[in-house]
Protein backbone atom coordinates (compact mmCIF):
# COMPACT_ATOMS: atom_id res chain seq x y z
CA UNK A 1 0.00 0.00 0.00
CA UNK A 2 3.20 2.44 1.05
CA UNK A 3 4.81 1.76 -2.13
CA UNK A 4 1.37 1.93 -4.77
CA UNK A 5 1.11 5.60 -3.21
CA UNK A 6 4.89 6.10 -3.42
CA UNK A 7 4.88 5.41 -7.02
CA UNK A 8 1.46 7.51 -7.45
CA UNK A 9 3.05 10.59 -5.72
CA UNK A 10 6.33 10.12 -7.26
CA UNK A 11 4.69 10.43 -10.84
CA UNK A 12 2.59 12.91 -9.80
CA UNK A 13 5.37 15.33 -8.50
CA UNK A 14 8.04 14.26 -11.08
CA UNK A 15 6.71 17.15 -13.54
CA UNK A 16 7.38 19.66 -11.09
CA UNK A 17 10.40 18.19 -8.96
CA UNK A 18 12.38 18.42 -12.70
CA UNK A 19 11.15 21.90 -13.29
CA UNK A 20 11.64 23.56 -9.90
CA UNK A 21 13.78 21.64 -8.54
CA UNK A 22 16.64 20.08 -10.95
CA UNK A 23 15.77 22.99 -13.48
CA UNK A 24 15.76 20.64 -15.88
CA UNK A 25 14.48 20.42 -19.22
CA UNK A 26 10.92 18.28 -20.05
CA UNK A 27 13.40 15.73 -21.76
CA UNK A 28 14.29 14.78 -18.33
CA UNK A 29 11.60 14.57 -16.83
CA UNK A 30 9.76 12.17 -19.96
CA UNK A 31 12.83 9.97 -19.47
CA UNK A 32 12.61 9.45 -15.76
CA UNK A 33 8.91 8.72 -16.31
CA UNK A 34 9.76 6.24 -18.89
CA UNK A 35 12.94 4.60 -16.32
CA UNK A 36 10.52 2.82 -14.33
CA UNK A 37 8.86 0.92 -16.47
CA UNK A 38 11.52 0.24 -19.01
CA UNK A 39 13.74 -0.88 -15.68
CA UNK A 40 10.72 -3.06 -15.03
CA UNK A 41 11.00 -5.11 -18.75
CA UNK A 42 14.27 -5.23 -18.29
CA UNK A 43 13.81 -6.52 -15.04
CA UNK A 44 11.18 -9.46 -15.62
CA UNK A 45 13.46 -11.55 -17.11
CA UNK A 46 16.04 -11.38 -14.15
CA UNK A 47 13.55 -13.02 -11.68
CA UNK A 48 14.06 -16.05 -14.02
CA UNK A 49 17.88 -16.25 -13.47
CA UNK A 50 19.93 -18.11 -11.63
CA UNK A 51 19.74 -17.40 -7.36
CA UNK A 52 16.92 -14.55 -8.10
CA UNK A 53 14.86 -17.80 -9.77
CA UNK A 54 14.47 -19.69 -6.38
CA UNK A 55 12.16 -18.74 -3.76
CA UNK A 56 14.14 -17.65 -1.27
CA UNK A 57 12.99 -15.34 1.32
CA UNK A 58 16.54 -14.18 2.26
CA UNK A 59 17.15 -12.92 -1.60
CA UNK A 60 13.80 -11.17 -1.59
CA UNK A 61 14.42 -9.49 1.53
CA UNK A 62 17.56 -8.46 0.56
CA UNK A 63 16.29 -6.65 -2.77
CA UNK A 64 14.12 -5.17 -0.43
CA UNK A 65 16.87 -3.65 1.78
CA UNK A 66 18.40 -2.29 -1.48
CA UNK A 67 15.13 0.22 -2.69
CA UNK A 68 15.14 1.92 0.51
CA UNK A 69 18.39 3.40 -0.52
CA UNK A 70 17.30 3.84 -3.71
CA UNK A 71 14.09 6.15 -2.63
CA UNK A 72 16.78 8.10 -0.05
CA UNK A 73 18.83 8.87 -3.47
CA UNK A 74 15.99 10.16 -5.68
CA UNK A 75 15.07 12.07 -1.95
CA UNK A 76 18.16 13.67 -1.81
CA UNK A 77 19.74 13.76 -5.13
CA UNK A 78 19.56 16.91 -6.89
CA UNK A 79 20.93 15.58 -10.63
CA UNK A 80 18.35 14.87 -13.27
CA UNK A 81 20.63 12.07 -14.61
CA UNK A 82 21.06 10.30 -11.22
CA UNK A 83 17.42 10.46 -10.64
CA UNK A 84 17.17 8.71 -14.59
CA UNK A 85 19.50 6.23 -13.40
CA UNK A 86 17.93 5.28 -9.83
CA UNK A 87 14.85 4.98 -11.41
CA UNK A 88 16.01 2.46 -13.67
CA UNK A 89 17.64 0.59 -10.79
CA UNK A 90 13.94 0.79 -9.27
CA UNK A 91 12.26 -0.65 -11.82
CA UNK A 92 14.93 -3.17 -12.46
CA UNK A 93 14.53 -4.70 -8.38
CA UNK A 94 10.65 -4.54 -8.71
CA UNK A 95 10.08 -7.69 -10.65
CA UNK A 96 12.64 -9.29 -8.69
CA UNK A 97 10.94 -8.91 -6.08
CA UNK A 98 7.18 -8.85 -6.98
CA UNK A 99 7.56 -12.12 -9.17
CA UNK A 100 8.50 -14.32 -6.65
CA UNK A 101 5.71 -13.28 -4.33
CA UNK A 102 3.12 -13.25 -6.70
CA UNK A 103 4.42 -16.87 -8.37
CA UNK A 104 4.21 -18.15 -4.41
CA UNK A 105 0.48 -16.64 -3.76
CA UNK A 106 0.04 -18.54 -6.80
CA UNK A 107 0.85 -21.91 -5.30
CA UNK A 108 -0.70 -21.54 -1.82
CA UNK A 109 -4.30 -20.51 -2.53
CA UNK A 110 -6.48 -22.96 -2.95
CA UNK A 111 -7.63 -23.45 -6.69
CA UNK A 112 -11.37 -23.38 -5.45
CA UNK A 113 -10.99 -19.26 -4.07
CA UNK A 114 -8.02 -18.17 -6.42
CA UNK A 115 -9.99 -16.05 -8.63
CA UNK A 116 -11.99 -14.19 -5.36
CA UNK A 117 -8.64 -13.51 -3.62
CA UNK A 118 -7.21 -12.24 -6.44
CA UNK A 119 -9.91 -9.80 -7.43
CA UNK A 120 -9.78 -9.02 -3.85
CA UNK A 121 -6.19 -8.22 -4.10
CA UNK A 122 -6.58 -6.34 -7.13
CA UNK A 123 -9.22 -3.78 -5.64
CA UNK A 124 -7.39 -3.58 -2.54
CA UNK A 125 -4.01 -2.77 -4.54
CA UNK A 126 -6.08 -0.88 -7.27
CA UNK A 127 -8.12 1.51 -4.36
CA UNK A 128 -4.96 1.92 -2.13
CA UNK A 129 -3.35 3.93 -4.91
CA UNK A 130 -5.01 6.59 -4.89
CA UNK A 131 -5.73 6.62 -0.83
CA UNK A 132 -1.65 6.36 -0.33
CA UNK A 133 -1.17 9.22 -3.44
CA UNK A 134 -3.73 11.46 -1.46
CA UNK A 135 -1.94 10.88 1.85
CA UNK A 136 1.29 12.04 0.29
CA UNK A 137 -0.46 14.60 -1.24
CA UNK A 138 -1.57 16.35 1.88
CA UNK A 139 1.82 15.90 3.05
CA UNK A 140 3.05 17.51 0.72
CA UNK A 141 1.44 20.71 1.42
CA UNK A 142 2.88 20.88 4.80
CA UNK A 143 6.72 18.98 4.25
CA UNK A 144 8.94 19.57 0.94
CA UNK A 145 7.92 16.46 -1.18
CA UNK A 146 11.87 15.39 -0.60
CA UNK A 147 11.39 15.44 3.00
CA UNK A 148 8.46 12.61 2.07
CA UNK A 149 10.59 10.81 -0.10
CA UNK A 150 13.40 11.27 2.47
CA UNK A 151 10.65 9.89 5.62
CA UNK A 152 9.89 6.60 3.12
CA UNK A 153 13.33 5.65 2.24
CA UNK A 154 14.34 5.66 5.67
CA UNK A 155 10.45 3.87 6.78
CA UNK A 156 11.46 1.50 4.25
CA UNK A 157 15.11 0.20 6.12
CA UNK A 158 13.21 -1.46 9.23
CA UNK A 159 10.47 -2.53 7.16
CA UNK A 160 12.53 -4.31 4.93
CA UNK A 161 14.32 -5.98 7.90
CA UNK A 162 11.04 -7.31 8.81
CA UNK A 163 10.07 -8.55 5.75
CA UNK A 164 13.24 -11.06 6.65
CA UNK A 165 10.49 -12.65 9.19
CA UNK A 166 7.50 -12.34 6.66
CA UNK A 167 8.84 -13.97 4.39
CA UNK A 168 10.40 -16.66 5.73
CA UNK A 169 7.37 -17.28 6.88
CA UNK A 170 5.35 -16.82 3.98
CA UNK A 171 7.66 -18.68 1.32
CA UNK A 172 7.37 -22.25 3.65
CA UNK A 173 3.32 -21.47 3.25
CA UNK A 174 2.27 -24.80 1.58
CA UNK A 175 -1.52 -25.61 0.87
CA UNK A 176 -2.48 -28.96 -0.83
CA UNK A 177 -4.82 -28.21 -4.16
Amino acid sequence: MLLNGLFISIDTYSSGLFYLVLKSTPLYYTIFSLSVPVGMALGAPLANFGPLKKDNPLTVSLLLFLFAPLILVLSIGRSPLLDIADGLIIGLILPVINIPIFTKLMKVIPYGIYGKTQAFLKVFTSGTSPVMGAVFSFLAIFFRITTVLLGIGILVVPLAVYSIFVFQKFFSLSVEQ
